[in-house]
């Protein structure tokens, strides 16, 4: 009886799956393409591939050259920078072979930055954020656009963007991305993050020497009279 033997090639490629080198296998940030070559595998040889975490096995559509077969599938909408274990089991007849190999996906664009948040005290605006919920890769750095003026922040500085002094009455437009460096230097950004913010002061509102905070002129007024009062006697 013949003994299948199993080979799995790769070739880390980057591109999209179907895109073949040679008779190699490729790899990129959301998918792979198997080859599968099963030796002293004929007519009747079956081949099926499954990803561990799902076990949802794959028929692989063989071709035969005199005793060995070969085929291949591929595996789509993978997460980027991330581990995969793969198996395929090959038989005929009572013979069969089971191989795994584990592959690691490429970086990817990632999603956009989450939890967004603004904090204004003592006349500093704080944009806040944090990391994507699918980085697809180690995020390199950010970009803040504040007014059409850019401003990249590194990933492993505090994930927040200053403002002082904030100026009322005047419209902040912020737009942020997450970024990613492929393999190649390639710099791929998640889509921007849109977010206003403005402080009204209206004309009711009058801000008082050495302090950030607005106060109603209802509030002055009568801060002005309690003050006064203190200098009269009765």
């Amino acid at each position: 009886m013949s003994t299948t033997i199993l080979r799995i090639l790769f070739d880390y490629y980057v591109g999209n799956p179907g895109n073949i080198l040679g008779n190699f296998s490729t790899i990129s940030s959301s998918g792979v393409r198997f080859n599968v070559t099963a030796s002293d595998c004929a007519e009747d040889c079956r081949c099926l591939v499954t990803r561990d975490d799902l076990m949802d096995w794959n028929l692989i559509n063989l071709t035969l050259i005199e005793t060995t077969s070969s085929g291949a599938i591929e595996y789509h909408n993978l997460a980027g920078y991330t581990n995969y274990t793969f198996t395929a089991n090959c038989s005929q007849g009572s013979s069969s072979d089971i191989r795994s190999i584990s592959i690691k996906t490429l970086v990817g664009v990632p999603s956009e930055p989450q939890n967004i948040q603004f904090k204004s005290e003592n006349g500093i605006l704080l944009f806040t954020w944090e990391k994507p919920a699918t980085p697809n890769g180690p995020i390199d750095h950010y970009y803040v656009t504040v007014n059409n003026e850019k401003h990249k922040i590194l990933s492993d500085a505090p994930l927040s963007y200053e403002i002082s002094p904030i100026v009322p009455n005047k419209k902040y437009t912020f737009l942020l991305e997450a970024c990613n460096i492929e393999d190649g230097n390639k710099t791929v950004c998640s889509n921007s993050v849109s977010q206003i913010y403005e402080e009204i002061v209206d004309i009711f509102t009058t801000k008082l020497p050495n302090s950030a905070n607005y106060y109603t002129n209802i509030d002055v007024l009568l801060l002005l009279i309690l003050t006064l009062s203190s200098y009269v006697t009765f």
